[in-house]
């Protein structure tokens, strides 16, 4: 078995090519992107059923949770929930479906626990950690990450216009910067929050153009060769 930080790149490269591929056979500009834009219309197309509601009230701990029978797929989403983490949720249980069902076995379900990892098998647990880092992509491809850095928008704007949580964009960036420029994670994390919190992106730009950096460039040339 590949170790966690491989299969994690491997899940956001996989999904950073879902979404670029959908971008150029649409024709949509990288800063237009939204997650519903590719998310929804996909389950729709799929039959894979979006149902605003649990089951039962003694499922309050589940934001979400997917259940795959041999005639349908259904997402059931937790109403209870903001609206932001709700989107995330959506995508993140959209990222189970495309990477984690077993297409051979008729009946599988993936549960999605609110922010409580205790409940979860430490298989399970790789698992939901996978899945978080494809929804990320869903909701913030490397493409539009470079198109909104590009732009002068503060970060609880950027989350507002991507209908993200500020968390949940937090904890994307993060990664992003992790994974795609190497740096340390409390490296990631000073760069992040020197933009979070005064609105300076230089760092961040810097890790991606500058000092002799092709991050940037091979972020384009990942896409415009999808």
């Amino acid at each position: 078995m590949m170790p966690m930080q491989t299969q994690i790149l491997t899940r956001l490269t996989e999904t950073n090519q879902l979404i670029n591929r959908f971008l150029l056979k649409e024709k949509m500009e990288p800063r237009d992107y939204l997650w519903k834009t590719y998310v929804l219309p996909y389950l729709k197309e799929q039959d894979i059923h979006l149902i605003e509601e649990l089951p039962t009230s003694s499922m309050a701990c589940f934001s979400a949770f997917t259940v795959k029978s041999r005639c349908s797929t259904a997402i059931f989403l937790n109403p209870n929930i903001p609206l932001g983490r709700k989107n995330f949720s959506i995508c993140h249980e959209l990222n189970h479906c495309l990477f984690d069902f077993n297409q051979i076995t008729p009946a599988q379900s993936f549960f999605s626990m609110e922010e409580n990892p205790s409940l979860y098998k430490k298989e399970e647990l790789a698992v939901e950690h996978l899945a978080n880092a494809g929804a990320g992509v869903f909701m913030l491809p490397d493409i539009t990450i470079l198109a909104y850095l590009d732009q002068p928008i503060s970060f609880p704007k950027m989350a507002e216009q991507l209908e993200m949580t500020q968390a949940a964009l937090y904890i994307r960036l993060t990664q992003f910067m992790l994974y795609r420029t190497g740096i340390s994670l409390d490296q990631a994390r000073r760069v992040i929050n020197l933009f979070r919190y005064y609105g300076k992106k230089e760092a961040l730009q810097r890790y991606l153009s500058g000092w002799g950096s092709t991050v940037r460039a091979q972020i384009i040339l990942d896409y415009e060769n999808c």
